[in-house]
């Protein structure tokens, strides 16, 4: 308690530098590594012009570690409520939502000190000018914010979008699924490490399913559709990918790092399971689907057939669709200054991402399934994807009004979409 504050500092200073250095080199961007630091960098400045450590603990942190609590038990209940107690009593989940806190408290860090720096700044220019009341007011408390709200807004958006909880594996595919499987590992481009599952077909089959899942989701959620493998007659090899699951990173690129991790895929099954992989068909929902039609466009040798459920047609409209949501008059303001910063967060430029674009390189068989009514991409993006790919294509639009609900809801019509599909691939030759 009685360090002085220059070795508390140097002190301090050194566990930040730490922090930083096994950042970097455990992190997989420099957004990751930014945010590891924030929250010691920020507690290390404060604790630096701390002179009473008790008090401070009193009147600062344990409100502060009271609404931790608050927060653990609020994790505990929807844990127990939505997943179970098999789930919230798993040291993956609290693993996860401590890592979540974590950033989200490096996230407010970041929030209060542009706040702080523009009150601040404010009343400098009130110190040197000397305002007069009425303008005082406005200088010192309305224009910060303003200001504050013009950058938090999209400063929050952008963090939302490519930092997303990241949801443990809590299921496979013999309790689920009562099949058996092999725990499989593979390197995306970038070196971020991809964990998934190999699932042999029922009799042994030449034909191999790389199934790619949505966004804020793993593999294990998505075990349902690894059915479409039987329907196929097919091997399935379902990855989380980055930033997901059990997968290396923190990230969400939004599909331009993702077809990486699909490109990888594919490289894998043909270089481990050549036998099996005479052919490979592709399959993705949503952010899955994005990330399937980007690499589609990429693979040499090309994929034996795409199927792709509720794909959009870029990161931008996809953006636009969930601000439809706000006022049109915010939409400018939200796309004009969250867009770049959701570039920084992901370390790349998500916002070029395209399949639009991608989907006529594809030199496959392509069926698109979307529903009519789906509330986060509408299925006017399915229409585009269609009309700009090649043929042999198909499109089948299901009158259902969620979001990737049609392989549930209209089951058997989505089951004979996908065999029609797997018939018309079935004796083609590369």
């Amino acid at each position: 308690m009685n360090m002085s504050n220059r070795s508390r500092f140097l002190v301090l200073a050194g566990v930040v530098a730490l922090v930083g250095t096994l950042a970097l080199h455990v992190c997989g961007s420099v957004s990751e590594a930014f945010y590891v630091v924030i929250p010691p960098v920020a507690l290390a400045w404060y604790l630096t012009g701390v002179e009473n450590l008790r008090e401070a603990f009193d009147k600062r942190l344990r409100p502060g570690l009271a609404i931790v609590g608050a927060i653990f038990v609020a994790s505990l209940v929807v844990g127990l409520i939505v997943f179970g107690p098999g789930v919230a009593l798993s040291w993956k989940w609290w693993l996860e939502v401590a890592a979540c806190l974590y950033w989200l408290a490096a996230a407010l860090v970041i929030i209060l000190a542009v706040r702080r720096a523009l009150l601040a700044f404010a009343e400098t220019l009130h110190a040197r000018w000397q305002f007069a009341p009425g303008v005082r007011m406005i200088v010192c408390e309305v224009v910060p914010l303003v200001l504050f709200v013009l950058v938090a807004a999209p400063y929050a958006m952008a963090f939302a979008q490519v930092h997303r909880f990241k949801m443990p594996n809590f299921s496979e595919p013999r309790t689920f699924w009562n099949r058996e499987y092999e725990d499989v590992e593979f390197r995306s481009a970038d070196g971020t490490i991809l964990r998934g599952w190999w699932i042999p077909a029922k009799s042994p089959s030449s034909r191999t399913l790389v199934f790619c899942h949505g966004v804020a989701a793993n593999r294990s959620i998505f075990l349902p559709f690894a059915e479409t493998g039987d329907w196929l007659d097919a091997n399935v090899l379902m990855f989380d990918l980055r930033g997901c699951g059990d997968s290396g990173g923190r990230t969400v690129t939004l599909g331009y790092r993702e077809k990486e991790d699909v490109l990888a895929a594919i490289a894998w099954i043909r270089r481990e399971r050549p036998e099996q992989a005479r052919q490979v068909i592709g399959m993705g929902v949503s952010l899955g689907a994005a990330s399937m039609a980007e690499a589609a466009a990429l693979v040499d040798p090309p994929l034996d057939a795409v199927i792709l459920d509720s794909c959009f047609t870029s990161t931008h409209d996809m953006s636009a669709s969930i601000l439809s949501v706000l006022p049109a008059q915010t939409h400018p303001w939200l796309m004009t200054l969250g867009a770049p910063m959701a570039d920084w967060h992901a370390g790349c430029a998500i916002m070029s991402v395209r399949p639009e674009e991608s989907i006529g390189k594809v030199r496959a068989p392509i069926l698109f399934l979307h529903s009519r009514g789906d509330p986060l991409i509408p299925s006017e993006h399915a229409t585009r994807l269609f009309e700009r790919a090649a043929e042999p294509k198909k499109l089948c639009v299901f009158e259902l009004p969620g979001h990737c609900d049609s392989f549930f809801a209209s089951r058997e019509r989505y089951r004979e979409e996908v065999v029609a599909m797997g018939e018309r691939v079935r004796h083609r030759q590369r």
